[in-house]
């Protein structure tokens, strides 16, 4: 049951995103808006992706602890558990950093 969840909770946090950047683009193109106001929302919009990411992320964690009463080991552990994790952010990768999955830079620096 949980694991049918995850799918629905991260399709919510993208659209939220999807419409904040659609909204972003809408006006800047347009130039109908306040600079101010787009560099607002666009900052806005990159702390929602990120939290989105972040909340997604927790989420893969919580369910394999639920599965084996224990953190995963590595990422490979849980790729082979919970199957494909969703696909990072562009540009990134998943990383296991402790009981935290990270999105990293390709070149391996975080953001």
């Amino acid at each position: 049951m949980l694991r049918r969840a995850l799918p629905v909770l991260a399709l919510a946090g993208l659209l939220a995103a999807s419409l904040t950047l659609t909204a972003c683009d809408a006006a800047t193109e347009a130039g109908s808006a306040p600079a101010g106001y787009v560099d607002g929302a666009l900052k806005t919009k990159k702390k929602a992706e990120k939290l989105v990411e972040e909340i997604n992320a927790k989420q893969y964690i919580d369910l394999f602890k639920v599965e084996h009463g224990r953190a995963p080991k590595d990422i490979e552990e849980l790729k082979r558990s919970l199957g494909d994790l969703p696909l990072p952010p562009a540009g990134k990768e998943w990383k296991l950093e402790g009981e935290k999955l990270v999105a990293v830079d390709v070149t391996g620096v975080g953001d």
